[in-house]
């Protein structure tokens, strides 16, 4: 939960309000649990405000809180949570301190239904916003960006990530499929970390597609029906430019490219069945219809070439935004959660 609570911390930094977080279990300390722990606590820090990041949750610490008036925010919470604390003995005790909580986000629409059901009210309680690690916003040129577009001349591109030579031969297999809907069409591969991208040119090239790349030509011609995109700054360039986007690693052992890279950036993301790190996710993304998975390599120049028709990658780019801004949204509630408590102190 470190990183969570850093990403509170840091929004906070950065708006000026000077408020200490105390992570419990932090450099090795147990998380007190029970009542009398908890109050012990409580007593010692001395908080304004009880932030619940995930996980299971244990009465006596509710109570404790309860008991010293001490307002509680639980953020991601599942309908699992509940069950250590809804016995038949305390399930009385679990609904009258459920129905304090200042405020809760659940990770879906199920598990606030078993909350209310559970004694939160309904007023306090938003469903399917998910506290997380802020997304990396990949960096570009802005000029190169505009430079690129003008002489692309809306010349449809699509685009390969972290691509290795064993990637070579169904990417040209799905860009001859995929051309047969554009013949203007661009595939632009991203050389994976450490591939010198000279050695995937000479490889499209052998297999007769046009090829260059960006270390030496910036802007790709024509008659170019690949670019390899071998610079510094490139993938944010290119999934700023693409409309829709393969995420490499997802078809080998090689690290999958963090989806929500490619959501926050308006390109469309197609992926294969290997999604680790990162396989909640790209979860997340399939369940709100907001990627198109496929089994193997041999459906992707399909899968390309449905999703060049403009109204159906629109609605994937569309729910990828809505999923992957989630966390920003979650970070901004709970802040604001916070500040409250602390100007109602200060007040």
């Amino acid at each position: 939960m470190a990183p969570l609570a850093d990403t509170l911390r840091d929004l906070l930094a950065a708006d000026g309000d000077a408020v200490t977080l105390v992570l419990t279990g932090a450099m090795g300390q147990a998380h007190p649990i029970g009542k009398r722990d908890a109050r012990s606590y409580i007593d010692a820090q001395r908080p304004v405000l009880l932030v619940w990041l995930g996980g299971t949750l244990d009465l006596g610490t509710l109570q404790a809180a309860a008991d010293a008036g001490l307002p509680v925010v639980m953020v991601n919470m599942d309908d699992s949570a509940l069950s250590p604390i809804m016995g038949f003995w305390s399930r009385g005790r679990a609904r009258a301190i459920l129905a304090r909580t200042r405020y809760m986000l659940t990770v879906n629409e199920h598990a606030a239904a078993a909350f209310r059901a559970a004694g939160v009210p309904q007023a306090r309680l938003r469903a399917g916003v998910r506290l997380e690690e802020p997304v990396s916003v990949l960096p570009y040129d802005e000029d190169d960006r505009r430079e690129i577009s003008d002489a692309l001349n809306n010349r449809p591109v699509w685009l390969a990530t972290k691509v290795t030579m064993d990637m070579v031969d169904s990417l040209i297999a799905a860009q001859r499929h995929a051309t047969r809907r554009a013949h203007r069409l661009l595939l632009v591969v991203e050389a994976a970390q450490g591939l010198d991208g000279q050695m995937l040119v000479n490889a499209f090239n052998d297999q007769r597609l046009l090829t260059d790349r960006s270390s030496r030509t910036r802007i790709p011609q024509e008659a170019n029906q690949v670019h390899v995109a071998d610079s510094d700054g490139d993938l944010g360039l290119w999934l700023r430019l693409a409309s829709v986007t393969f995420a490499g690693g997802t078809f080998s052992k090689v690290k999958a490219q963090d989806p929500f890279e490619i959501a926050t950036l308006g390109s469309g993301l197609v992926h294969g069945p290997v999604t680790n790190p990162y396989g909640l996710r790209y979860a997340r993304l399939d369940a709100a219809g907001a990627a198109r998975p496929i089994a193997d390599w041999t459906v992707l120049g399909r899968t390309v070439e449905d999703l060049l028709a403009p109204d159906r990658v629109a609605k994937l780019v569309t729910a990828g935004w809505d999923v992957a801004s989630q966390g920003a949204e979650a970070a901004e509630i709970v802040v604001s959660q916070i500040r409250d408590a602390v100007d109602g102190i200060v007040a």
